[in-house]
């Protein structure tokens, strides 16, 4: 099943490290199975620890014993492990479509620095997030 969002959506919907600046008034969802502490709570809007990797996919990319592309491939083939991967995909999208109607964008936001301060170069599963929720997995979410 192939799936979009209308391309005034797509604009709306940005990444971030922790801690750096969001486009004001955004929506701040931490996607992070952990709530980083130099944070202080209250900063982030909701906390969908749900959307983040799971901890031994993560350690094993962090160790080096898979490489980004089988990082990537995994944590997407997460979401379409679930019983009804369309019904997921509408599930946040709409949760997100809903926070677009109280917020000008919503920031997904993760824990890794982006290389050089762009974000666009992030391998993070935030950028991947993004791709699979506006149908690009295609580019792995690095565009």
């Amino acid at each position: 099943m192939t799936v979009m969002w209308h391309p005034a959506l797509r604009e709306r919907v940005h990444t971030a490290r922790a801690g750096a600046p969001v486009e004001p008034g955004s929506a701040r969802i931490l996607i992070e199975r952990w709530y980083p502490a130099w944070i202080a709570h209250g900063y982030f809007t909701a906390w969908w620890d749900h959307l983040a990797p799971p901890n031994a996919l993560s350690a094993a990319y962090r160790k080096g014993d898979i490489d980004w592309t089988e990082f990537a491939y995994e944590y997407l083939a997460h979401f379409d492990d679930l019983k009804y991967p369309g019904r997921y995909w509408q599930w946040v999208s709409s949760d997100v479509a809903g926070l677009l109607r109280d917020y000008p964008s919503v920031t997904f936001i993760g824990a890794k620095h982006a290389p050089d301060g762009d974000e666009r170069a992030t391998r993070c599963h935030r950028r991947l997030l993004v791709a699979w929720l506006c149908g690009d997995d295609i580019f792995l979410g690095i565009q």
